[in-house]
């Protein structure tokens, strides 16, 4: 009885121990239950929360500081995933977490305070994509789309991000519905982001409708992608070398998807064009050097 007392009391000294320590110092992931290695950004931490509480108060004074916060979070998100991905998700679960207890409502009551949220949750959902934790990633978005975002952009950017998990979850009908204004979007887009948040979205419908065997639909998803990408204004967006190779990549991308369409279709006369016309796109993206 003695050795069950001791050892009940050991464990609740550990317990208590862990208590003390872990908030303060590391975060959990939330998929693999990995623990953060460096210290979680405390001063920032704490900035958030009394902004927080000033919104709370009624503070409208609060709202400029609070935006410029969450910029400020995206990035410290950034750059704590270039060194270590556990880190920067303990970061962005910490900055969650204050805003549950600090007050979400009275966040999602102002619209650009919604919107640099919405900001902050898509490089969220990016970095948990990048630690295999497709299910976290998607149930942060289906939440941010239903706000009040103030940005077309962030709010294209937020349910192309859905779509395509739902997708890799094969989820493919909830893909569908959610991917399909993209295929019924008639304005041009306003920048070179935009655009490649169309051309994903619109390739992520192709790939939903030919995984649920809607085949015949594909290719209208697909000629509407081609079309989007070669209209010289969206040629046009594009401003750095960066940006040349992201769209010569994804122009591959898309002849690859033509040629196993026609490929399955036995349409071979046309398979072999959509390959050259592939291998082109990556010769001028440096993919290859032949």
């Amino acid at each position: 009885m003695k050795a069950r007392v001791v050892a009940v009391l050991a464990v609740a000294a550990i317990s208590l121990c862990m208590a003390v320590e872990v908030p303060a110092q590391i975060g959990i992931e939330l998929c693999t239950g990995q623990l953060a290695s460096a210290p979680i950004e405390q001063p920032y931490l704490s900035r958030l929360e009394n902004g927080l509480e000033r919104l709370s108060s009624g503070s409208t004074g609060a709202v400029p500081e609070l935006e410029q916060l969450f910029g400020q979070a995206s990035t410290i998100l950034v750059m704590l995933r270039e060194e270590a991905l556990v880190d920067a998700l303990a970061f962005a679960q910490a900055v969650e977490r204050a805003l549950k207890v600090g007050g979400s409502e009275a966040v999602l009551t102002e619209p650009a305070l919604a919107t640099a949220w919405a900001r902050f949750r898509l490089t969220f959902a990016d970095s948990l994509q990048t630690g295999d934790c497709p299910g976290e990633a998607e149930e942060l978005l289906a939440k941010v789309r239903l706000w009040p975002i103030a940005d077309t952009g962030i709010a294209a950017g937020v349910i192309a991000s859905h779509g395509a998990l739902l997708v890799r979850l094969g989820r493919l009908h909830g893909a569908i519905e959610t991917l399909r204004p993209f295929l019924e979007a008639e304005v041009p887009p306003l920048d070179f982001t935009e655009l490649r948040t169309r051309f994903a979205a619109l390739n992520n419908l192709g790939a939903a409708l030919r995984q649920s065997g809607e085949r015949t639909r594909v290719a209208r998803v697909y000629q509407k992608a081609l079309t989007l990408v070669l209209d010289p204004a969206s040629v046009a967006l594009i401003r750095t070398d960066r940006d040349r190779l992201t769209y010569e990549s994804g122009l591959a991308k898309l002849y690859l998807n033509f040629a196993a369409l026609m490929l399955f279709n036995q349409d071979t006369d046309k398979t072999w064009p959509y390959l050259q016309k592939a291998h082109i796109a990556l010769e001028r993206s440096g993919q290859t050097e032949s």
